[in-house]
């Protein structure tokens, strides 16, 4: 299995020394042992709020890792679709209440996950065409 750094076994070898079979030696020079990974922290903005039909970005890009890893975005919008990217965008075909789960992974497979529940509004009333206003002007007639 590849986890991203190569595995080093350090062994001593003790010939002619005062250790016994179960003593604690020193640990291995720091560069042999593979750094500690940090699990990346997942974060989602959107609106609370959003009308059927119309297309709603939602953003990972807050997402942030403490060992600067690129990180992969996967989405699930809550409506039975999935799509990936730190930046997406989708319209909701029904009213009502999604929850909309973001899992960021980073390359060593440590993950974080978010969520946030938004409201799909059914579209208001079309509103009427404009038209320019007319005027008139109304004045006592002279006579």
């Amino acid at each position: 299995m590849t986890r991203g750094w190569p595995l080093i076994v350090a062994v001593t070898l003790c010939v002619a020394c005062d250790h016994t079979p179960g003593d604690v030696l020193p640990p291995p020079p720091s560069g042999l042992l593979p750094p500690e990974n940090h699990a990346p922290v997942a974060s989602i903005s959107a609106p609370s709020e959003a009308v059927q039909g119309v297309g709603i970005t939602f953003d990972g890009r807050g997402s942030s890792d403490a060992d600067k890893d690129s990180l992969t975005f996967a989405w699930d919008l809550g409506d039975g679709s999935q799509t990936t990217g730190a930046l997406v965008t989708h319209a909701y075909a029904s009213e009502g209440s999604y929850t909309i789960k973001l899992v960021v992974r980073d390359p060593r497979a440590a993950a974080d996950t978010a969520s946030l529940t938004i409201r799909i509004n059914p579209p208001g009333p079309v509103p009427p065409e404009n038209h320019p206003p007319v005027a008139s002007i109304i004045a006592p007639s002279e006579g």
